[in-house]
């Protein structure tokens, strides 16, 4: 038996793919081979198998990133090391939702487009992670094709415009086609009717297939596919034609020569005031002007699109002929009233009678005589909130008659850093660590340092200026206001928080179900416009709420490297919490789903620390012992500190069974009004949405700040084994921002910076 001698070239092994199952193969010869990780590390979600197979499914990191890694084969005659070099390809480039093919850009999503017709059509691409500053663009390659005369694509995707083509050939150069006639290359053939055995000649239309290329592209990748769009004349989707077959795609057995009119009018007509004459024209675009009238009925339909009753505005007239809504309406008490109706457009072709019918439902806003002044309900100082702390801070004002939403506008003055005032009133937000001054009292002292007697204040309150009003700015008023930033100590505080990296499909189904505005009514949400309450969009469980900051390679420690291990959570159960203040203040419903930790017990906890089986040590990574390992780091020799008031309002509340929550791990669905959770929670019960759908495997925690480098950072796990053998990966902690750049070995771990 001799010793290994490798065959795979030193250097450069290959490219994998990131997010991609792979597996690649590094052999020595002899006999009785084994092969181990000396040192460097592979591409995070590879590993090294002992027969030499390079396997797993890369991590996703943005960019290309490279690894460098010594591998030993051995046997019992010796050992023989080499170095090897492995490429994570990061960016995946854009990637077309719009499948390829015959657009169906026509009315009704029909894929033939009528000349003259009017296009609006929205083509869709879409990236995991798009570069640093960076939009999907869209754009025609030269030499790739052009769009139908009339349309054009913006950069955005939208193509747009009005179809101005010319389909019509005549025929009347040669009615015989006798070879001394014609010229061969400019009329086609098989052209002449014989009508009671004379010649005719008439002009045909024939239908247009643009074939075009068009490319999207990140500022970086492109992909490129292919498009068309079949242009036909109105006048060719009769029964006389004698082209179209039976089995065609593009065509539909109610694609008709005949085009309704096409609505110009918004949906919503506005507010009218009572007590005044009124004229409201309802507009359209008639694509066959000459063929005969385009009528207006609003007497048949009875129904609106949505099923909902179609109610008239009263004392409104419509001119059947002109589309014109027209009335002289009388006193109107000081409230609004609206209407939704429905009006068809009918256009009649003269020669034959035939028709066809458009429908939009209108809704009308009646607006009674009234005091418009905006009154401020929030006066002087709005509240107090701590740094880090998320602001549940709002500015309230409403008409004294009117009833209208009001909108808020900053006009002067600033908000303490980290805090924005949103259009509907609401203070959103976390004050900033850094928006405020402290002194070293240690230093100074409490008696010997005074600014004017103790009377000067720095950075304790942000004066600042609201206009409130409406769209139509009636009866806007502004107000002064300040805000208190009280420091109840000078420590900073980080939330830590876990994510799952989802797959395109389940990314779309969450989006779905949570933007289904029946089982989650906008009307019911608590502060819905805020990101830290309404609607939640993405699934996100907080292992600690505030985590005293420190340097960014004092979180890496031997235990957090034991228990941070990857592993899937399971969603149980749908609940709901109410919030409640010390003062008794019911504030709102959470609406969340219970997180299931497969290691832990049914009190969420245990098996509490490290465990011996077999003879070997296990770490059990759970979520209390991952709590309690992060609780238990030494910053220069002291514990790190927690501040539970920085947990949300529901977890400090006492619930209907006297207790109070405390730390529970669930991931938010959305914060409503109070007394509406349940009705959420019923509407949950009745969505088809299934849970079990969505991978809830995390491989990596995410800490919102700290004192080396700040920002969202990941502190992504180590892989081990189920005895905590490390397979070959470091702890390592990356910006959340994007998953590119460069990289750094220390000796605490990997540091990958990404911006």
């Amino acid at each position: 038996m001799t010793t290994p001698i490798w065959i795979t070239p030193a250097g450069f092994l290959t490219t994998v793919t990131q997010l991609t199952n792979t597996s690649t193969q590094i052999v020595a010869s002899g006999a009785n081979v084994s092969y181990k990780l000396i040192s460097g590390t592979l591409p995070n979600g590879l590993f090294l198998s002992a027969t030499g197979s390079i396997y797993g499914r890369p991590y996703a990191v943005g960019e290309t990133t490279r690894r460098q890694f010594t591998v030993r084969a051995s046997n019992q005659s010796g050992v023989t090391d080499r170095t090897f070099i492995m490429d994570v390809g990061g960016q995946f480039g854009p990637v077309w939702v719009t499948p390829p093919g015959t657009l169906g850009a026509g009315l009704f999503n029909s894929h033939v487009v009528l000349n003259g017709e009017i296009v609006d059509y929205q083509l869709q691409a879409e990236e995991l992670k798009l570069p640093d500053g960076q939009q999907l663009r869209y754009f025609i390659a030269d030499n790739d094709g052009q769009l139908p005369p009339g349309l054009t694509l913006d950069q955005y995707g939208r193509i747009t415009g009005q179809v101005k083509d010319l389909l019509k050939i005549d025929y009347q150069a040669s009615n015989y086609g006798g070879y001394d006639d014609e010229a061969y290359d400019v009329y086609p053939y098989d052209h002449v009717t014989i009508v009671a055995g004379e010649f005719e000649s008439t002009a045909r239309y024939i239908p247009k297939l643009y074939v075009f290329y068009i490319t999207v592209t990140d500022g970086a990748l492109t992909n490129r596919q292919k498009f068309s769009m079949l242009i036909e004349d109105p006048n060719d989707l009769r029964v006389d034609n004698t082209y179209i077959d039976v089995d065609t795609i593009n065509y539909t057995a109610d694609a008709d020569y005949l085009l309704a009119p096409e609505w110009l009018s918004p949906a919503n007509l506005g507010v009218v005031r009572a007590n005044n004459k009124q004229i409201i024209p309802l507009n359209v675009y008639d694509f066959n002007p000459f063929y005969g009238p385009t009528t207006y009925d609003w007497t048949t339909p009875t129904k609106n699109i949505d099923g909902s009753p179609s109610i008239h505005p009263p004392f409104f007239n419509l001119d059947p002929n002109s589309g014109v809504l027209y009335g002289t309406l009388p006193y109107q008490p000081a409230f609004n009233l609206t209407y939704n109706f429905t009006v068809w457009v009918i256009k009649t072709d003269l020669q034959n009678n035939n028709q066809t019918t458009s429908a939009r439902t209108f809704s009308l806003t009646i607006r009674g005589q009234y005091d418009n002044t905006v009154n401020f309900i929030s006066t002087g100082t709005i509240g107090v909130v701590n740094p880090g702390q998320v602001s549940e801070l709002s500015i309230q004002a409403q008409f004294t008659d009117l009833v209208t939403p009001v909108e808020y506008k900053l006009i002067s003055g600033s908000l303490p850093d980290g805090l924005t005032l949103l259009q509907d009133g609401t203070i959103a937000g976390q004050v900033s660590y850094n928006s405020y001054t402290t002194f070293d009292l240690n230093s100074s002292g409490y008696n010997s340092f005074k600014l004017d007697y103790g009377l000067t204040t720095i950075d304790k309150y942000k004066y600042f200026t609201v206009e409130a009003g409406n769209i139509y700015q009636n009866g806007a008023t502004t107000a002064s206001f300040k805000i208190e930033v009280s420091v109840l100590n000078t420590k900073k505080y980080t939330g830590v928080y876990a994510q799952p990296f989802l797959p395109l499909d389940q990314r779309r189904a969450f989006s779905n179900f949570v933007n289904n505005q029946y089982t989650f009514d906008p009307k019911i949400m608590y502060r819905p416009n805020d990101a830290n309450f309404g609607i939640q969009q993405k699934i996100k469980m907080y292992l600690e709420f505030g985590l005293e900051q420190t340097n960014i390679d004092v979180y890496f420690t031997e235990a957090l490297a034991n228990y941070f291990t990857r592993k899937k959570f399971i969603f149980g159960s749908v609940e709901y919490k109410t919030a409640v203040t010390p003062s008794g203040d019911y504030i709102y419903d959470i609406v969340y789903i219970n997180v299931i930790d497969t290691a832990s017990n049914q009190t969420g906890k245990g098996p509490v620390g490290s465990i011996t089986i077999n003879g070997q040590t296990v770490h059990p990574n759970n979520i209390f012992n991952m709590r309690k390992t992060l609780e238990a780091i030494l910053i220069n020799g002291d514990q790190i500190t927690t501040n539970e008031y920085l947990m949300p309002k529901f977890m400090q509340s006492l619930q209907l069974d006297g207790n109070q929550l405390g730390y529970i791990p669930v991931v938010p669905l959305c914060y409503t009004l109070p007394g509406n959770g349940a009705v959420v929670v019923e509407k949950i019960a009745q969505n088809t949405f299934d849970f079990k759908t969505i991978d809830f495997t995390i491989d990596r925690f995410i800490f919102d700040n700290n004192l080396t480098d700040p920002g969202a950072k990941y502190l992504m796990f180590p892989t081990k084994d189920d005895f905590g053998n490390n397979l070959g990966q470091s702890l390592s902690y990356i910006n959340t921002s994007t998953d590119t750049n460069t990289a750094l070995e220390t000796e605490t771990g990997q540091f990958i910076y990404l911006e």
